[in-house]
């Protein structure tokens, strides 16, 4: 629901893709060199940083480092979505 309602625009000036906490920012020929499936957990990678709200409790604090940690609390909420699904999948 939330990637309903998120402003996704092309800027070739990010290597791949990344979100002030507004918007989504996403390098065009990166994301066409992604399979469909890459592209969705692109932008909602980018979406969690949103919803969680990364880029204003940041603060202070450096953003490189921040980031990076962002980065893992993001990936590893990704993480147990897909082996939650893998193990629900078996059932059927």
């Amino acid at each position: 629901a939330l990637m309903l309602f998120a402003k996704i625009y092309a800027d070739q000036s990010v290597d791949t893709a990344a979100t002030d906490g507004k918007k989504i920012l996403v390098n065009e020929n990166f994301l066409n060199s992604l399979k469909s499936s890459q592209q969705n957990a692109l932008l909602l990678h980018e979406v969690l940083h949103m919803a969680l709200l990364h880029v204003t409790r940041r603060g202070q604090r450096d953003p490189y480092i921040w980031n990076i940690a962002a980065d893992i609390v993001v990936n590893d909420l990704m993480s147990q979505k897909y082996h939650f699904q893998k193990k629900i999948e078996k059932y059927f």
